[in-house]
């Protein structure tokens, strides 16, 4: 009975975690000095959960609303779960975020992808106050292994 217990407990581990893929450097994507790039991707055939770097290399502060973020795998829209809602990057810094692109309905074949559709400015430097649009459909792609 023991054994039994073991092997499926060991079963559940590997069916359902997924292995974190670490992603090579060469796929980051840079558009007016935000610089997109993932660190690993993890995926969860239904879903998959993503670590990204974005880097303001630029002088102005930047934001980026949850919203303005979309994930993909192929051609098939998820869900974007985790992070905050809005991210405030200063000049010259980067910020780590996490999320979970969600509700796959089975094993969606394709690439994964990342699209930030705006990047604002923050003219009064307080991560609230939207300016101008600085870069748009800043696109991110990786093949699954």
């Amino acid at each position: 009975m023991k054994l039994a217990l073991v092997i499926l407990v060991a079963f559940g581990f590997v069916a359902c975690g997924g292995k974190k893929v670490k992603v090579d450097e060469s796929s980051a994507v840079t558009k007016a000095d935000i610089t997109l790039s993932a660190k690993w991707v993890k995926d969860k055939k239904r879903k998959f959960d993503v670590s990204f770097e974005i880097k303001n290399g630029g002088k102005k502060d930047v934001l980026i609303a949850q919203g303005d973020i979309h994930c993909f795998r192929g051609d098939t829209q998820g869900i974007l779960r985790g992070g905050d809602r809005t991210i405030d990057i200063r000049a010259g810094e980067a910020r780590s975020v996490q999320f979970t692109c969600d509700e796959f309905k089975g094993d969606v074949p394709g690439n994964f992808r990342v699209v930030i559709k705006r990047v604002f400015d923050n003219p009064n430097h307080d991560g609230i106050t939207q300016g101008k649009v600085l870069a748009s459909d800043l696109t991110w792609s990786h093949a699954p292994r």
